[in-house]
């Protein structure tokens, strides 16, 4: 690290960081369906959007260290293997004093997922259900919970997930 602290950057340092997380929908996008107006501010208000440190823990790069293309490919590669983010993209902006600014722009998923499992056997029945949040309170964490009434047993339970374990890559 020394060494590599006193050779200068060829290609410049990262000066700053802008993180842009936008929520699941843009209604000030001109595609969208305006009789629908209500519902997408209705989602984006019932939306947890994505914490910028979820994001941040991701980055594999940092302000002051030198900016390299494959480093921006690959934390764009991380951040989209996330079934939360719909949208990533990652550019660098080259300014003025020869450093870059690095954009990190992207959108929100709806991350709550609900199956219900119902029987037609004497009648309709509610045999199970699977609730599942992919980004707990925007940080990217995993939790569910399961039911499942068999013929002979019930399964029942809870799931927890995390992407990087105590702050390591481990998840």
């Amino acid at each position: 690290a020394p060494a590599r602290a006193q050779q200068p950057c060829p290609t410049g340092p990262i000066s700053f960081i802008f993180i842009d997380n936008h929520s699941i929908f843009d209604t000030s996008e001109p595609g969208l369906d305006r009789r629908f107006g209500w519902a997408y501010r209705l989602a984006n208000a019932l939306h947890v959007r994505t914490r910028r440190g979820t994001i941040e823990r991701e980055l594999l790069f940092g302000p002051g260290d030198c900016f390299d293309q494959y480093l921006l490919e690959e934390t764009e590669r991380l951040l989209r293997a996330y079934q939360f983010l719909s949208q990533v993209d990652l550019f660098g902006v080259p300014q003025p004093d020869g450093s870059y600014h690095v954009i990190v722009d992207t959108q929100d998923q709806w991350s709550t997922q609900v199956d219900l499992r119902l029987g037609l056997e004497d009648g309709l029945r509610l045999e199970g259900f699977r609730l599942r949040e992919t980004n707990l309170l925007g940080t990217g964490q995993e939790l569910g919970l399961f039911y499942i009434d068999r013929d002979v047993t019930r399964d029942y339970g809870i799931a927890f997930a995390t992407p990087q374990l105590a702050g390591t890559r481990w998840d």
